[in-house]
């Protein structure tokens, strides 16, 4: 990645959040931001000292801190000074050279900024499924448009920037916050069942959206020629040229190349985040792929949560038995065996070779006959050797088994050839009824053309078929274990032989 100066370079217009006197700078760029909000660009002294007077906070602020401070603020580059134009009447007033001031473009900026940072907290994350309609509509729009209508254009690439990263920003904000550590502790609380129920659905019904209707906008982009993106760019180019040449900013020399890789930079990531590259999956994928991972996660910690819960109140009666008990124990001795009881023994021995058929005899235990138990030495050199044995030959098994699997191969290929007639399959004529290998392997072949965009596929078999289906029919597929209702499919084959 390489970085320009001007990335890399520090920003003087950012000192006053930090410096010594912050909160008093923070003050006069937040009137003159309030003020620019009402149409007043420009301030002198005598109106921005009453106005900060009127706060309890600088009653005491006098005329010469402000004079520091706009000082300040003017060579950090956040205020501008213009001169008032008027003549001066006396020498003191030429000397005093009355000012008037006005936010810089980058001030403006930061104070924005500072003003979503003041509330961060209180805005939520939303994930609204209204923004893929509106890019949805937006990008259909903008592929329909005449190249010659350049303003048009402009204006549905600006709603399409605009929603986009409204949705990049949302989506960010929201799977930021449940990856979080106060979200993994909420997680974990019984406060949250309450809520699981109405967050899980919420989450489908994002999924679902963006599964709809990410999957239009892809087929719309992977529609679209390379010359006819290449000409709406240089529209939306030539365009924002204009717009910026009408603008009282200072440009760069490579204003212009900066300008068009803004343009193509930002179609760049609009189309991946829909379109997979060849060696990554698509933004809309990994979004969806991250969601179904939340929950997941809601409904793993929801269930620990009530099991845990229901445990505790199944046993909490069990323990106050066990508590009765014990406190009716007349001596230690008896509290042990009843520890012994409940809890088990503190101290087990596991004797092994027992004989399970003599374990419940009623004859005393020393009438019993003794069980020898061989030992052997644990150490290597003291082994006795073991006995060398060779591989068996399975030879003939595995040619029977090999056999019996072509065979089962050849009776399913069969099978499906018989129900290909004239080149066709169609699910609605067959009435004979399939098993269920047959009916897995159809639906297989249903998947895999329903997964190409050209609706084309190739069997296991090397046949090349194209599936079509009328719209809203539907057709009952008999089965040996059942019949199945399914969408009228029509797999056409090309170079399927005719059967029947």
């Amino acid at each position: 990645m390489q970085f320009r100066a001007i990335t890399l370079s520090d920003i003087p217009e950012a000192s006053y959040l930090t410096a010594a006197n912050a909160s008093r700078y923070r003050a006069i760029m937040r009137i003159f931001y309030l003020e620019s909000q009402k149409a007043n660009i420009r301030l002198n002294k005598q109106q921005l000292l009453a106005l900060l007077r009127s706060d309890s906070h600088f009653t005491q602020y006098t005329a010469e801190e402000l004079e520091q401070d706009l000082s300040a603020l003017c060579q950090w580059r956040n205020l501008v000074p213009i001169q008032d134009p008027h003549r001066p009447g006396s020498i003191a007033e030429y000397k005093n050279k009355q000012f008037s001031y006005s936010m810089s473009q980058a001030a403006t900026e930061i104070e924005r900024m500072t003003l979503s940072l003041e509330s961060l907290n209180l805005r939520t994350a939303v994930l609204s499924s209204q923004l893929f309609e509106r890019i949805l509509d937006t990008v259909d729009r903008m592929s329909a448009l005449s190249i010659q209508n350049s303003d048009a254009i402009s204006q549905s690439w600006d709603l399409l920037q605009q929603d986009f990263r409204q949705l990049t920003n949302r989506y960010q904000d929201y799977l930021r916050d449940f990856y979080s550590s106060q979200a993994e502790h909420i997680l974990q609380t019984s406060e949250f069942l309450p809520y699981k129920d109405k967050v899980i659905r919420y989450l489908q019904e994002f999924v679902l959206e963006l599964q709809r209707h990410a999957e239009k906008i892809r087929r719309i982009l992977l529609c679209l020629p390379d010359e006819r993106i290449a000409q709406i760019l240089e529209q939306v180019y030539a365009a924002q040229k204009r717009e910026g040449e009408g603008r009282l900013i200072q440009r760069d020399d490579n204003y212009d190349q900066q300008l068009r890789d803004q343009v193509y930079g930002f179609w760049n990531s609009f189309y991946h985040w829909f379109v997979p590259t060849e060696n990554s999956q698509s933004d809309s994928q990994h979004v969806l792929d991250l969601a179904n991972d939340i929950i997941q996660r809601i409904l793993m910690n929801a269930e620990l949560i009530l099991q845990a819960h229901s445990g505790g109140a199944n046993r909490k009666n069990e323990y106050k038995k066990f508590l009765e008990l014990f406190s009716a124990c007349p001596t230690l001795a008896d509290a042990h065996r009843l520890s012994g009881m409940v809890f088990g023994a503190q101290q087990a021995v596991h004797l092994t070779g027992i004989n399970a058929e003599t374990i419940y005899e009623t004859d005393p235990c020393l009438d019993a006959q003794p069980f020898l138990y061989p030992l052997r030495n644990r150490r290597r050199p003291g082994r006795p050797p073991r006995e060398k044995s060779f591989f068996s030959d399975k030879g003939l098994e595995k040619a029977a088994q090999r056999q019996t699997y072509l065979q089962q191969k050849q009776e399913l290929h069969n099978q499906l050839q018989r129900l290909i007639r004239n080149g066709r399959l169609d699910f609605a004529s067959v009435e004979e009824p399939v098993s269920p290998q047959v009916r897995q392997t159809l639906l297989s072949w249903v998947v895999k053309a329903n997964a190409n965009a050209s609706k084309r596929a190739r069997t296991e078999y090397g046949q090349i078929y194209t599936i079509t289906c009328p719209q809203g029919q539907t057709c009952v597929l008999p089965c040996t274990d059942g019949n199945l209702t399914m969408p009228a499919y029509c797999l056409v084959f090309e170079e399927a032989h005719s059967h029947g």
